[in-house]
């Protein structure tokens, strides 16, 4: 089976726009890059369960700088499936206050999904399935699936895309990471993404603008 990029971005009405992420689906493995760290590192979700961000050989042969010595940025292990059924195995979080006019785009097919109102925040999550029987061609979920695919060891891959109210745990988090941004400076003050980690363990990126002040929507 050969590698399949599946894309998307997130655009709002003004025309402001996320990056563009790329999902690929190798054989055996799972990759998810946003382009505007395509050149520097990616996250790995490996067919062992060993999931990774880490930095790319070329960005350390280039001169970046190692994280603590090793490449890894952060490593951690694939969540158990749900009823032995479906692993929510990642999740990529786009706010819309951090949407842009200049964010770093491609002219690859992609899809192009619709941002929410400011306050809201876009989620992309990604499930693995368990083993499925040979005769099965499809899996239901109860989500809204924007891509799918069957492995070559019989399990589905399958991303969906949700919107939510930006809950005050998650605005703060936001705020966190665009003051720990300012504070280092450099050319990261342009633009971002983040680890973030729900409360139910899963792992994931979010895109953020440290430029760009965030607001809580009106919950009135």
């Amino acid at each position: 089976m050969s590698a399949t990029d599946f894309r998307f971005r997130v655009v709002d009405e003004s025309g402001r726009s996320s990056t563009v992420w790329v999902i690929s689906v190798a054989k055996r493995d799972i990759y998810v890059t946003p382009a505007l760290m395509s050149k520097s590192s990616k996250v790995s979700l490996h067919e062992s369960g060993s999931y990774s961000w880490s930095l790319r050989q070329e960005h350390v042969a280039a001169g970046a700088s190692l994280v603590n010595g090793s490449r890894h940025i952060a490593i951690w292990q694939k969540t158990e499936p749900v009823n032995n059924i479906m692993s929510h195995i990642f999740r990529i979080a786009i706010p819309t206050s951090e949407l842009r006019y200049d964010n770093k785009l491609t002219q690859k097919k992609h899809i192009i999904i619709n941002a929410p109102p400011e306050g809201y925040i876009t989620f992309i999550d990604l499930y693995l399935s368990s083993k499925v029987p040979q005769e099965t061609h499809e899996i239901r979920l109860n989500v809204n699936p924007i891509f799918s695919k069957l492995l070559h060891d019989r399990k589905f891959f399958v991303c969906s895309v949700r919107f939510e109210i930006i809950s005050r745990q998650l605005y703060e988090q936001i705020c966190t990471t665009k003051e720990w941004c300012n504070t280092i400076g450099g050319n990261i003050t342009t633009f971002g993404v983040a680890r973030i980690q729900s409360p139910n363990g899963v792992s994931g990126m979010i895109e953020f603008n440290p430029e760009q002040s965030i607001k809580l929507a009106d919950q009135t």
